[in-house]
């Protein structure tokens, strides 16, 4: 899974479980060098009051006093340009941030580069959403097709040769159904039920769509080279679709 949407997650759970009477922590990735919140600005009679918060803990806390009553993870599942997924700022995920007062507002990330500490500057900014979706929706289990997904790629990958791939697939089936991940994540990812933490976990470990030397890398050339590039394209981006919608409900469908 790449970094945009993990730390996306993170810090969706993170919220979630202390909204529900857990504590908060949210512990940044070792390639993220500094996380900033940008609010929008508050009216004061005749002041305008610009506020920031300089960290996972601080957001939250403003978030709180505004009177934050659930947040959700989303994902755009419609079909994007796969091969633009390795480079920074290219992933549709945002934070909505659900209030007492009926109001709904999201949260959307810039990532810069910084190549003197050889890490990442992050900046998440909040929205104002107009006519959100009254309530909060649900999320389906999609278990069953997510596991079709990965039976039908990892097929797909044997057959053109691409063999270590079909392995990554093979593995995120196996934590699908109940294997343990060789690395479990940190921090509130870990209050997450069974079921939701076995799919989150498979969608990282499926999610291999990036630049050189991911999915859309050589295999995309076999599949050409074999007259196979419309199967490919289905399949990836089904697999990617399943991904996220998994994700999703892993983030956001508990209590």
């Amino acid at each position: 899974m790449n970094g945009e949407t993990c730390l996306m997650a993170k810090l969706a759970a993170a919220a979630r479980t202390a909204i529900r009477g857990g504590s908060f922590s949210c512990e940044l990735p070792a390639y993220v060098e500094e996380l900033s919140f940008r609010f929008l600005p508050k009216r004061r009679l005749f002041r305008r009051m610009e506020r920031t918060a300089a960290s996972p803990a601080e957001w939250f806390a403003l978030c709180r006093g505004d009177g934050l009553r659930d947040v959700l993870l989303l994902i755009r599942t419609r079909k994007d340009r796969r091969e633009l997924l390795g480079f920074a700022n290219t992933t549709p995920v945002s934070i909505a941030a659900l209030y007492r007062d009926g109001s709904v507002r999201y949260w959307t990330g810039r990532w810069d580069f910084d190549a003197e500490s050889g890490k990442w500057r992050v900046v998440y900014s909040e929205h104002p959403w107009q006519n959100a979706p009254k309530g909060s929706p649900s999320f389906e289990d999609n278990t069953e097709a997510f596991r079709g997904s990965l039976v039908e790629i990892e097929r797909l990958a044997d057959e053109l040769g691409a063999g270590d791939f079909a392995q990554v697939f093979r593995e995120a089936r196996a934590i699908l159904d109940g294997a343990a991940a060789e690395r479990c994540p940190d921090g509130a990812l870990r209050a997450l039920p069974a079921k939701n933490l076995a799919l989150y976990l498979a969608a990282s470990k499926a999610d291999v769509f990036g630049a050189m030397g991911s999915w859309n890398d050589t295999p995309a050339y076999l599949a050409g080279e074999m007259g196979r590039e419309e199967e490919y394209g289905r399949v990836s981006d089904e697999l990617l679709r399943q991904c996220r919608l998994a994700v999703m409900y892993a983030l956001n469908q508990w209590d």
